[in-house]
């Protein structure tokens, strides 16, 4: 039987949770289009990619699929989190300030040297208390 979030009863096993729709050179093409202006990558399946490093600053990342990807260093200032999933993921280094992240799943999610401040709707984060590394953060967030 595959396994399954028995809160949202979602297939955790399912291709919509473990791959990826896009790779990291067509995430890289659509901030260059953009223009310096943030992307929408709402409900995508990013799962597995390797995004360290981009500038996904203010991007809508709303019920996107992150689990297990590479988000290293990734500048999630100001994005839309809520709803997305990131179980497995790695944030360290990561800056989310301003970020909405209500709803947002983080379960064994590494998450040194984040940098959570100001983060909206922490209150409501699934599975905030499962981060990995949460001791070692660059500053204490903010609810």
């Amino acid at each position: 039987m595959a396994e399954q979030d028995l809160r949202l009863g979602a297939d955790m096993s399912s291709p919509a949770m473990t791959k990826a729709e896009m790779s990291r050179a067509d995430v890289e093409a659509m901030i260059a289009a953009a223009n310096g202006r943030p992307i929408d990558l709402h409900d995508e399946a990013l799962s597995g990619l390797d995004l360290s490093g981009l500038n996904l600053r203010g991007a809508n990342l709303r019920t996107a699929r992150l689990n297990t990807a590479n988000l290293r260093g990734t500048d999630l200032g100001g994005a839309n989190l809520e709803q997305a999933w990131f179980l497995k993921a790695d944030l360290s280094g990561a800056d989310l300030t301003g970020s909405a992240v209500a709803g947002a799943d983080f379960r064994n999610v590494d998450v040194s040297g984040v940098r959570p401040i100001d983060l909206k709707g922490q209150a409501e984060v699934r599975n905030w208390a499962e981060r990995m590394n949460a001791d070692r953060p660059v500053t204490q967030a903010s609810n």
